[in-house]
């Protein structure tokens, strides 16, 4: 019996350790989750190459940065969304069964989705990054707001 149960907890640490890190380290998301609790989303997913590098909540945002070493970022920012979801799209696209809108300027491009969040109130996630599509995918910073998920 002894084996078994031996055997039971090195397969649950063999798992553990194989479960890829939180794009947004855990103790990160607690200090989200105390600070600003209605927009209290991370991505789970992030371009290859792309780390965590800070993040900053201001009355109608919170915004969390990830970086390269060629110095490109994304930036993450959950914030309440007003009117259409649709509202100034170019494109849209079902990523990961959600639907996904993008638009992009001369100085930026950008990937949102809209969820219902706490207490029934719409919340905007949106994927920036001020590299142009040439440089960057759009599909790749909408495979980053897609990945948006509450923090539990």
């Amino acid at each position: 019996m002894v084996l078994v149960g031996s055997a039971v907890a090195l397969t649950l640490v063999a798992s553990a350790a194989a479960a890829p890190a939180p794009r947004v380290p855990l103790p990160v998301q607690v200090q989200i989750k105390h600070r600003a609790p209605l927009l209290a989303y991370v991505p789970t997913r992030t371009a290859i190459g792309f780390r965590y590098s800070q993040w900053l909540r201001t009355t109608e945002t919170v915004q969390i940065e990830f970086v390269n070493k060629a110095g490109f970022e994304i930036n993450f920012v959950a914030t309440r969304q007003y009117g259409h979801c649709r509202a100034g799209m170019e494109k849209s696209y079902q990523l990961d069964g959600n639907k996904v809108y993008w638009s992009h300027t001369g100085a930026e491009q950008q990937a949102w989705r809209c969820v219902t969040g706490a207490l029934g109130r719409q919340v905007r996630l949106v994927a920036s990054s001020p590299q142009p599509p040439t440089k960057f995918a759009a599909v790749g910073l909408g495979l980053v707001v897609a990945s948006g998920k509450r923090i539990p």
